[in-house]
């Protein structure tokens, strides 16, 4: 997917990170930048590649995962529009600790690592947006091994449907990726992913048509959340 070096702009200008910066810094962003096209199912990066660079989900889905010895798929994180992932590990010079594939035809921004780091040598609000944003990230994943570690299965899959829910603005979602994938996620089984929606489903909490979750007494749900 080609793009001018204006939509680029406009691109980078949207993404929370470098929203509000001078034009001639998102211009030198722009040349170390290119829009990347994936099929559904494709593989974006696997784990033990060299990481030189980072991404933005501009539209689509992106499933971050692990294999286990025995070949089973540990997902750690589903990636929807507007969300960057591997800007972390570029800086430190590892390899991606993951493999990376979408989960429908998508559309990533990839910024180049040396192209950012010049650009931050020039412009040094760039520098604490960065920061903010590795932290953010970095508290998400401690949130999230917190509710692993802490949480019951059913506390995580109410949290999880909140944070979405309150993500949307408005009291429905759709699951982002197959139960499988989000069971995964929130390490649980597929069974008791599915055992504990029909469950609070027969409460009257939500309703489930395939991957469309509607809540429809949010305030119980959240004083489930906060026991």
């Amino acid at each position: 997917m080609q793009l001018e070096a204006k939509a680029l702009d406009r691109i980078l200008s949207s993404m929370p990170l470098f929203s509000g910066l001078a034009p001639e810094c998102l211009a030198a962003l722009a040349g170390s930048t290119r829009m990347l096209s994936f099929g559904r199912g494709e593989t974006v990066f696997r784990k033990g590649d060299k990481a030189d660079g980072f991404y933005y989900v501009f539209d689509g889905k992106v499933k971050l995962f692990f294999v286990s010895e025995r070949g089973t798929e540990k997902v750690v994180e589903i990636l929807t529009p507007g969300l960057t992932f591997g800007e972390a590990v570029m800086f430190i010079d590892k390899p991606y600790p993951v493999f990376a594939e979408t989960l429908a035809d998508s559309h990533l921004l990839y910024i180049q690592r040396d192209g950012l780091l010049e650009a931050m040598k020039h412009y040094e609000q760039m520098s604490a947006r960065l920061l903010a944003g590795l932290s953010r990230r970095l508290h998400g994943l401690v949130t999230a091994m917190e509710a692993v570690c802490v949480l019951s299965s059913r506390e995580r899959v109410i949290g999880y449907l909140l944070a979405e829910i309150d993500r949307s603005g408005g009291n429905s979602i759709e699951l982002p990726a197959t139960k499988v994938a989000v069971a995964s996620m929130l390490n649980l089984t597929p069974e008791t992913f599915s055992r504990i929606l029909h469950g609070l489903e027969k409460e009257g909490l939500l309703t489930i048509e395939r991957r469309t979750i509607r809540a429809l007494d949010l305030r119980r749900l959240r004083e489930y959340a906060a026991c």
